[in-house]
């Protein structure tokens, strides 16, 4: 989704899968300014390796657009209730996600990917289509909030481990 520089507040770089990653602790996070190109309108994809550090709280954040608890945010991927992958897409203040059901295993790097083609959403996890699937017209709208990566704009819902390789697009790839 094109070059855009973030504020590393209090992140620490730790060796990650693919040479250096960022490190979580819940309450650190990387800020990227608000822009029209990280709001999908006809498709969205993001990627990562993660890897967890113990239990995390309901909803942690990994990555997104969006304003804790508040549902003017844009989309968002997580940690699930069943802590799994949590994606979530919201439109006109509607959110619609799917709440992965294989739980993360903590201390191992797993690879994440959620698309979304304009219509269909889905979560791969090791290159494994899960089987919650999601449904959202495009285009998504919401608030101009920055795209915060490790946690939402409180420190109630974040991340605890380590983030590598994160990587927008601005469609829904495919397996």
């Amino acid at each position: 989704r094109g070059a855009h520089n973030g504020t590393m507040i209090n992140v620490p770089v730790v060796a990650g899968m693919v040479g250096n990653a960022f490190d979580f602790d819940g309450t650190n996070v990387i800020s990227v300014p608000f822009s029209a190109d990280l709001v999908p309108s006809t498709g969205l994809s993001v990627e990562a390796w993660v890897r967890p550090v113990g239990a995390q709280v309901v909803w942690a954040r990994i990555v997104g657009i969006m304003t804790d608890f508040n549902p003017t945010s844009i989309w968002l991927l997580g940690v699930g209730s069943h802590q799994g992958v949590y994606f979530g897409l919201l439109k006109n203040s509607v959110q619609t996600y799917i709440d992965g059901m294989s739980p993360f295993t903590s201390q191992r790097w797993t690879h994440v990917a959620a698309t979304w083609d304009g219509l269909v959403m889905l979560i791969y996890i090791d290159g494994v289509v899960q089987t919650d699937v999601g449904a959202v017209v495009g285009p998504l709208s919401g608030t101009t909030t920055p795209l915060l990566i490790g946690r939402g704009d409180t420190n109630l819902a974040g991340f605890r481990g380590q983030v590598d390789e994160l990587t927008l697009y601005g469609r829904g790839l495919t397996a």
